[in-house]
């Protein structure tokens, strides 16, 4: 054996331990798993482990032995070892090796353990998910990518690759670069579309990315969000801000408004960028195009027409925005729900995008599956009120990213006294 997979889920978080090595790792795999063994039967040698598990102290010293023991074979141990550090003692999680689970699925485990650790009761809250979820179930198919290891969407054999943006095939154009689904600079290092051509890439780089990572460039340096190379640092017309690492940043600010060493409770920041939010809007739409299957691209012709051209259309679909740190993620991640019914008065495809603490659910525009824009608000409270899951809250704010000319980008930041 020269790989395993091992993966866990729990209320704080799921994480994957992935083991690979050119030598066999049978035995070490072994050690592994009798970590959570219910029985063991030497007879036999069958090892029983039940897919419920409880974080007990026990369990969290024999981890700590076996990472320590293993580290310099399997680095990622640290990471596998912080994830029982984070559950409480007695929290239950659940152990499997199977393939990715279902939406469906992840909804039952999340319902399971919720009714262990509190007092909901479990039938109860497979009736209130039913309750939110059972429209999205019977409407859509979920869509989405793991973004803690290396996944790679469409043609893997290079000479069989056809641009799915410009329908152009191995040989009119290359595919020397590795495209990233979602911009690198937003920390996807990640999610990979095999069927990108360089010209695509290059050309989404320079038009449209651009806009959603300069929107973006303020969180990305607050909590540290690691680009194509480094933390990036801001040099705006006012101001500097910088990450140091260990949670840290610093605001170095310029006003002839602000008396000597005092810091006012609110600053604003100018920046020397310039963003169209319909180029957001766009970069957005790309980054769902490239995590679909290549079969489900035909119906997006107009779409990616809109997106790779200097084309603005008119009046778009409000995008919903939310912001919680219930939600945090240290990496981007996409979700896609695609229609798999006939009932035009849903939008044929919606994404939601999230980016550490932000939510953003948008329409993706000009499907050939679509019969309405879903611009007016009638349209848009049809389409809205049958994600019945999004309306637990009503802390959403909904947001025109219409606008095709470039503007300032300034951001406002607010202090409190610590």
């Amino acid at each position: 054996m020269n790989r395993f997979e091992l993966k866990f889920f729990s209320l704080k978080a799921t994480p994957v331990l992935t083991i690979e090595s050119a030598e066999d790792i049978s035995e070490l795999v072994l050690e592994l798993m009798v970590l959570f063994a219910n029985d063991i039967n030497t007879e036999t040698n069958r090892i029983t482990i039940e897919e419920l598990q409880h974080n007990t102290q026990d369990l969290k010293n024999k981890i700590a032995v076996f990472s320590d023991k293993y580290k310099s074979v399997v680095p990622q141990l640290h990471q596998f070892k912080k994830f029982f550090d984070s559950l409480d003692i007695n929290e239950p999680f659940f152990v499997y090796t199977a393939k990715e689970l279902s939406i469906e699925q992840i909804v039952k485990l999340g319902n399971i353990l919720q009714s262990l650790t509190g007092n909901s009761n479990f039938d109860e809250l497979n009736k209130i998910c039913g309750d939110y979820f059972q429209n999205i179930f019977d409407n859509y198919r979920i869509v989405t990518h793991r973004t803690d290891r290396k996944n790679f969407i469409g043609e893997g054999l290079k000479q069989k690759r056809v641009c799915r943006f410009c329908k152009k095939k191995y040989g009119e154009v290359t595919f020397k670069n590795e495209a990233h689904a979602i911009s690198e600079a937003l920390g996807n290092k990640c999610v990979i579309v095999n069927d990108e051509c360089d010209v695509c890439n290059s050309l989404f780089n320079d038009k449209i990315e651009g806009h959603i990572i300069c929107y973006l460039s303020l969180f990305l340096t607050h909590f540290g969000i690691r680009g194509k190379e480094q933390v990036p640092k801001i040099k705006g017309v006012n101001f500097e801000y910088q990450h140091h690492g260990n949670r840290e940043t610093s605001i170095t600010y310029k006003s002839d408004d602000v008396s000597s060493g005092v810091l006012p409770q609110t600053v604003k920041l100018n920046t020397h960028g310039k963003i169209a939010t319909q180029n957001i809007y766009k970069s957005l739409c790309k980054f769902a195009l490239s995590i679909i299957e290549s079969s489900d691209i035909q119906y997006f012709e107009k779409t990616i027409d809109w997106i790779r051209t200097d084309f603005f259309a008119g009046k778009l679909p409000k995008i919903a925005i939310l912001s919680d740190y219930n939600f945090f993620k240290w990496h981007p991640e996409m979700v896609l729900y695609i229609r798999k019914t006939d009932n035009k008065k849903l939008p044929f495809m919606v994404g939601e995008f999230q980016f550490t603490f932000q939510k953003f659910v948008f329409i993706v525009p000009f499907s050939n599956q679509d019969e309405v824009n879903f611009v007016s608000e009638d349209e848009y409270r049809v389409y809205w009120e049958s994600f019945k899951h999004y309306n637990i809250t009503n802390a959403w704010k909904f947001e025109d990213f219409s606008d095709s000319k470039a503007r300032k980008v300034n951001f406002k930041i607010n202090f409190q006294k610590n």
